[in-house]
């Protein structure tokens, strides 16, 4: 796989300058803020014991019946692609190729992101304080479900949501051959429902726990990305009017 080394002033087309800095910072934001009155709604939703709680009971009735050992079994390990001990591998391997590739607020904004992702998480389990379906039991073959923490949101999928689409964004950016590129992009994307739809089915989470998680996630995706394509446009502008 190659990788671009241009300067930042490079890394747009032509055509992706259609978005200044200053638009593409208020896109940014809108989306973000959208997503946060999402969360909050979510949030709130749970909190009463409406809609989203009725809906939360009809999915873990219909995951418990039709549940199969043998599905269990392969989601299992499907589910520890969002183990901390995995993602924080990821997360070091990650960073030291961004550092060597001299991608250094690249880098910063990848542990930044993860870091106030992680921070949130904690927060709103403990300040929820929401058990899990199933907390405290475990499936056929042994799979544990018992997280030993809260269940909303997923720390699961929120996690690998943020740091696997982030460094798909980042391969998006930087790879020469765009196929190559995009097709990490949409696997990163697929990785993140693949954990979300893993915790449904093993019935460690409710359907809310894990949409709040994608829409956490979401956020704080719009706010880094956000900020680097405000970094790339700025120096192209700059680099513009030399």
């Amino acid at each position: 796989m190659n990788f671009s080394n241009q300067k930042n002033t490079d890394l747009l087309p032509e055509k992706y300058t259609c978005f200044s800095s200053s638009e593409a910072m208020k896109v940014g934001i809108v989306i973000c803020l959208s997503l946060c009155c999402a969360l909050f709604a979510i949030t709130n939703n749970v909190l009463l014991g409406q809609q989203l709680v009725y809906i939360d009971r009809i999915i873990s009735t219909w995951v418990k019946i039709n549940q199969k050992p043998d599905t269990n079994y392969i989601l299992g390990l499907l589910t520890y692609i969002g183990e901390r001990k995995l993602l924080m591998l990821v997360m070091l391997i990650s960073t030291a190729i961004l550092i060597y590739l001299k991608k250094k607020l690249e880098a910063v904004l990848l542990n930044a992101g993860c870091f106030s992702t992680a921070l949130s998480v904690y927060f709103l389990k403990y300040f929820i304080g929401r058990p899990g379906p199933m907390e405290g039991r475990e499936i056929d073959h042994g799979w544990s479900i018992h997280n030993g923490d809260w269940a909303f949101p997923s720390g699961h999928t929120t996690m690998t949501t943020f740091i696997y689409i982030f460094l798909g964004y980042l391969l998006l950016k930087f790879c020469k051959n765009k196929f190559v590129g995009a097709t990490l992009f949409i696997s990163s994307i697929f990785i993140s429902l693949l954990v979300g739809a893993t915790r449904l089915y093993l019935n460690a989470h409710w359907f809310s726990d894990v949409l709040a998680a994608y829409v956490l996630s979401g956020a704080y995706l719009s706010l880094f990305i956000t900020i680097l394509e405000v970094y790339y446009r700025s120096h192209r502008d700059m680099f513009h009017r030399q």
